[in-house]
């Protein structure tokens, strides 16, 4: 098994680490942004409960936040009838729910709108620039 050199836990990685982790992404984009492989993060994590702590944290974020905004909203009477529908499905949801494991595939362009656009757009390079090595790769 070859072994690469250990990837230096710098200020840089951190604040991409935690801007990502901000952003509710999962560990395996976390790493893809902050360029380091996944396994390294992982590592970090097990040896550092504070990193790990951290990350766990700023994933929850978006989450709170977006609660958050739609308990605000609860005074109009359309939000408070599709928080209802999704909340106590039982009893106000007017739809039949049908569980499905599937596969979206994205093609094209992504146009994303957010305060953190340039993690985004950067993350998502990534991404096509990777999916593009591998399919060259296969057609080799």
């Amino acid at each position: 098994m070859k072994a690469g050199r250990k990837t230096v836990k710098s200020e840089e990685i951190i604040r991409k680490i935690e801007e990502c982790a901000a952003l509710g992404s999962s560990i395996e984009e976390i790493a893809f942004y902050a360029g380091i492989h996944r396994a390294t993060l992982y590592r970090w994590m097990a040896e550092d409960q504070e990193l790990k702590d951290r990350i766990e944290e700023l994933q929850e974020r978006p989450i709170l936040k977006a609660r958050q905004t739609i308990v605000k909203s609860l005074d109009d009477p359309e939000q408070a009838k599709w928080y209802l529908e999704r909340k106590r499905k039982n009893e106000f949801s007017t739809k039949s729910e049908v569980e499905s494991k599937s596969e979206i595939q994205v093609s094209g362009d992504v146009e994303v709108k957010t305060c953190s656009e340039d993690i985004i757009d950067e993350v998502l390079t990534k991404l096509k620039q990777k999916k593009f090595n591998e399919q060259k790769g296969v057609n080799k």
